[in-house]
């Protein structure tokens, strides 16, 4: 019975007992105990410890052991797979949250991307749309242009000749027209020093007035062609002011660049500086720097005399208006241009639209470059800084190099004759003697047979040349200067061995240069008053 009840209780001992529990002690401890039984370890391993004969306490010990390890490995396996489930659902959550993050980020940077790609996208519309509408602007006044000018041609091809628009060759022996024509020859002197007028009686024929003879197609007084924009909803194409700023300064820079060292440069744009820069500018080969010291280019070309509207041109050097274009009432032997205006504006419009000519106004000829006794360009500043040089300190001037120098400065004054002026001060010639008292009849003839080069490289026109010979004033006629100047011009072309009038025609090209036009012959003429 004893026996049955120690078994008995071992066996519920060991059942109450994890094998943790039977191992956390030692071995002898675990002895010990088991020695009160009659019992002996051969083994801590579960699978070694055995029954004595006819006991079953550790068989029954390791099938609780065994069935309680696989129901904790079950349950293990379920814990693992229950926190495996939760790992996944997280890193799936998470995962998933991190996607719709970088999703949203993507599209907030696609958005902003869209946007910047929009706002260019309007940019370059805007840019192209100023840009067509520049164009559009251009070609309406190209059209407007063209469609005046072909109502001006139908205009002139319905008009009636005028009774006056032919000239007897017979009336004029001795004189060849530049202007008519550039490969006439010269036949005696170009204008004869004496005339026929001197002390005649006036005649009859400047007590009427007759019809206009209009050397050119005028402008059209049709309205049948209206405006090429709404004049109810005009409005301009959009520019930036910088822009402005930029196109005067970078065309008015390269033109200083350009013009720095030139072929010729003419100082004073009045009627025979602006008719001698007409005439070189025919060829394309040449450079043309023009200087006026003046805002508003022209002289005294702008009105007639003492301040009245109307020019008077004596015949033959109407042909020259009849070459650019410009409508006069005819007479005997003299033509009136309505306003003088209308032929100073009519041969800058023609001078400054070729491109081989620059108009620098408001610039004024300070000084001479000389080297070698022979002029050799100009020294300028601003008009407004050469005024105030007495105001202000230093104020150092630019230069302008030049094969030749036309000096059309006009006849004696505060700006006038300064050329000559200049000339005297520094001993290249004797003296400037002046004008001697007005003689319409002999003082035109003189001033156009004395244009020449005065010194090496230094070519005088207009005005300015009965300053130095002492020819008489002509007063306020002005065929003289045009066709002084155009003869200035052809001296220009013969220094720079280029086909001239002077030489016989055009047909032929100088090889050699002559820089001294004038001869001993003609270098100290001057006209008896």
């Amino acid at each position: 019975m004893v026996h049955g009840v120690i078994e008995g209780e071992t066996r519920v001992l060991a059942a109450s007992m994890t094998m943790e529990e039977i191992f956390k002690g030692t071995a002898n401890q675990v002895q010990h105990e088991l020695n009160q039984f009659d019992l002996y370890i051969y083994n801590a391993n579960v699978k070694q410890l055995v029954d004595v004969r006819g006991h079953e306490c550790f068989s029954y010990l390791g099938q609780k052991t065994q069935m309680e390890a696989a129901n904790q490995a079950k349950v293990d396996v379920a814990e693992a797979r229950m926190k495996g489930g939760i790992g996944a659902k997280d890193r799936d959550g998470l995962t998933k949250q991190n996607a719709a993050k970088i999703d949203a980020e993507t599209k907030i940077i696609a958005i902003q991307r869209e946007g910047e790609g929009k706002k260019e996208e309007i940019n370059v519309k805007a840019k192209v749309k100023i840009y067509e509408n520049l164009r559009e602007a251009e070609v309406a006044e190209a059209n407007a242009e063209l469609a005046q000018k072909k109502a001006v041609n139908s205009h002139r091809h319905h008009r009636k000749p005028s009774p006056h628009s032919k000239i007897k060759a017979s009336s004029y022996p001795n004189s060849i027209p530049m202007a008519a024509t550039i490969t006439s020859t010269f036949k005696t002197p170009f204008l004869d020093t004496k005339s026929s007028f001197n002390g005649a009686p006036i005649p009859a024929s400047i007590a009427r007035f007759t019809t206009m003879k209009p050397a050119s197609a005028g402008v059209s007084m049709s309205m049948s062609s209206p405006p090429p924009y709404d004049l109810n909803s005009f409005k301009f194409a959009p520019i930036k002011e910088s822009i402005v700023s930029r196109e005067m300064t970078r065309r008015y820079m390269t033109d200083m660049l350009t013009y720095a060292d030139t072929d010729v440069v003419i100082v004073g744009a009045g009627s025979a500086g602006l008719s001698c820069a007409y005439e070189l500018s025919k060829n394309p080969d040449i450079r043309i720097a023009i200087i006026e010291q003046s805002v508003s280019p022209g002289g005294g070309a702008w009105l007639g005399g003492q301040l009245f509207s109307a020019m008077v041109v004596r015949k033959p050097a109407h042909l020259f208006l009849n070459e650019i274009g410009v409508d006069y009432d005819e007479q005997d032997d003299y033509v009136v241009i309505k306003h003088a205006a209308l032929f100073t504006s009519t041969i800058m419009s023609k001078l400054l639209a070729r491109p081989n000519v620059k108009l620098f106004n408001a610039v004024a000829a300070e000084d001479l470059i000389v080297k070698g006794g022979r002029v050799g360009g100009v020294v300028t500043n601003w008009a407004l800084v050469s005024m105030n040089h007495d105001t202000q300190s230093c104020m150092d001037p630019n230069v302008m190099e030049a094969k030749v120098v036309v000096s059309s400065c006009g006849h004696d004054g505060p700006f006038g004759a300064t050329g000559v002026k200049r000339l005297m001060d520094i001993g290249m010639i004797d003296k400037v003697p002046g004008m001697k008292a007005l003689d319409m009849n002999a003082a035109e003839d003189a001033i156009v047979r004395l244009t020449r080069e005065v010194v090496p490289g230094m070519i005088v026109t207009g005005m300015e040349v009965a300053e130095i010979d002492g020819a008489p004033r002509m007063g306020p006629t002005f065929g003289a200067m045009m066709i002084s100047g155009q003869k200035a011009a052809h001296l220009a072309l013969k220094a720079l061995g280029e086909a001239n009038a002077l030489d016989g025609g055009v047909n032929g090209k100088v090889k050699q240069p002559e820089f001294v036009i004038a001869d001993a012959e003609t270098a100290g003429e001057t006209v008896d008053a």
